[in-house]
């Protein structure tokens, strides 16, 4: 059954295929399909007559950290000893209030629905004071509604990039430096000015 470019199809998705590249034949032309999980869990959406790859590939590098990381994952199933110095991880768990009070969340059935676009206010409003506290700026300095909460950083820099920068700007980076910045920028179709830092890391 078609509906607006979907091919709905029952069966069950796992992980693995959702990661595969899965083939369909729609209207007599072969063309990619993307399984999504639907509401029910044994149902599927297939998005169909989508282009790949995507031209935005051709010039975005994959990180070279995570192809070591990869192998050295690989190394450590086969039984060898690594030490792990690829990728900055925590070498501590999360603080005992924060591990306490997302199981209390868990555990009290909790609707654990969607925030606002920005994240919690409560939430904002505890950085907001942090700020304050530990750096002497004032509320009007770092108001709530100056504060959003992303899932990391790389999630930050992608809000940043697209609200300051074009496609076809270019943008200055630093030969040295965080590898999203690059990534980033790439998809966003910005060129790339590699500015050499010198051995201290300065300009």
């Amino acid at each position: 059954m078609v509906l607006d470019g979907f091919v709905q199809a029952d069966m069950h998705v796992s992980t693995a295929q959702k990661q595969d590249d899965v083939h369909r034949q729609v209207g007599g032309t072969r063309a990619p399909t993307y399984l999504t999980p639907s509401y029910n869990t044994n149902r599927a959406i297939a998005l169909s007559h989508l282009p790949l790859p995507s031209s935005t590939l051709h010039h975005v590098s994959t990180h070279t950290w995570t192809e070591i990381l990869q192998r050295a994952n690989e190394l450590q199933e086969e039984g060898k000893d690594v030490l792990h110095c690829e990728v900055g991880q925590p070498s501590t768990g999360a603080p005992r209030p924060v591990a306490e009070a997302a199981i209390a969340a868990l555990s009290e059935n909790q609707v654990m629905g969607y925030t606002d676009a920005f994240g919690l206010v409560a939430l904002r409003e505890k950085i907001s004071q942090h700020y304050q506290d530990r750096y002497g700026l004032s509320q009007d300095e770092v108001p709530t509604d100056r504060i959003v909460v992303t899932t990391g950083s790389s999630g930050g820099f992608l809000l940043a990039f697209s609200a300051c920068f074009d496609a076809g700007d270019t943008v200055a980076v630093g030969s040295c430096g965080y590898p999203c910045y690059r990534n980033i920028l790439s998809a966003l179709g910005c060129d790339i000015a590699t500015v050499p830092l010198n051995d201290e890391f300065k300009l």
